[in-house]
């Protein structure tokens, strides 16, 4: 959420005149972000440094090559945005190489955006070679007319089809023989006293 009021650990990216922060009653949140019809895109970004700018390497989302990941957005539209208006959550990469690769959506909306808050989500499994990553949430196809209003943007990882919450593997999920001394890299084995 925007629980500054304003774009702290953002990167405002395109139609940033467009981008406000504003408090809106009923929201799930204090504050959430308005992007304004009247630019062909209005865009931003999770994190400081996009995943094309100088420090790409240490910012974003610390990912490996095949994990999956979860994506949700709380989001509603004006009932005057400009019908066919495209808003997407994509999920951007810096690679290996120091080189960054196209991008994936896991979440596209355009007449299904409702005019009451609802959440959308989707899912993105990680390119090979990626190592970084970082959510873009952008609004285009040139509105002239209404607003797009989001916050609750989230990313988590997934095992499968099913989402891992904090806390949500415990020992009942571990089935008997599954973890085996033959499989525990004991190396640097310690005994430590919680």
């Amino acid at each position: 959420d925007f629980a500054t009021g304003g774009a702290t650990n953002w990167r405002l990216y395109s139609g940033t005149e467009k981008i406000s922060f504003i408090q809106l009653a009923g929201a799930p949140t204090k504050y959430v972000c308005q992007f304004a019809s009247g630019a062909s895109l209005v865009a931003m970004f999770t994190h400081v440094n996009s995943y094309n700018m100088t420090g790409a390497d240490k910012d974003g989302i610390v990912v490996n090559a095949g994990e999956q990941y979860s994506v949700s957005i709380d989001a509603f539209k004006s009932s005057t945005l400009t019908t066919g208006t495209r808003i997407r959550v994509m999920a951007y990469f810096y690679k290996t190489d120091g080189t960054y690769n196209t991008a994936v959506t896991p979440i596209t909306l355009t007449s299904s955006v409702t005019t009451a808050w609802a959440t959308y989500a989707g899912s993105f499994t990680v390119p090979e070679g990626a190592v970084r990553c970082w959510l873009y949430v952008a609004m285009d196809s040139s509105p002239t007319a209404g607003n797009f209003y989001w916050t609750n943007l989230t990313c988590r990882p997934m095992i499968g089809d099913a989402l891992i919450v904090d806390g949500g593997i415990r020992a009942r999920h571990i089935g008997a023989n599954e973890v085996t001394a033959d499989k525990i890299n004991v190396t640097n084995l310690e005994a430590v006293n919680a």
